[in-house]
């Protein structure tokens, strides 16, 4: 599911489709793949297939981070540095 909602954000052999690429990130979140929780918090911090939500960012951050998702550790730090949706620390 990971890979679709990838091949449809880039438009891989489909038509590029964010909405559709966010709906299977989802479907894959709900079985727990915690480097699309990575993936929907970026969609949800650049508006890509979803309205724009720093706190929904944060929530698929930490979620990936707490299963042990190496880069969204990154992500996570970003939003810290930077102040996305939390405060700069």
């Amino acid at each position: 599911m990971r890979n679709l909602g990838v091949a449809h954000k880039l438009g891989d052999m489909v038509p590029q489709d964010s909405e559709r690429a966010v709906e299977w990130w989802r479907e894959s979140v709900i079985r727990g793949f915690a480097p699309v929780m990575n993936h929907l918090g970026w969609a949800y911090r650049s508006r890509s297939g979803v309205n724009k939500d720093r706190t929904k960012s944060l929530k698929y951050w930490k979620q990936a981070v707490a299963n042990g998702c190496k880069p969204a550790f990154f992500s996570l730090d970003l939003a810290h540095f930077f102040g996305l949706g939390t405060p700069v620390d």
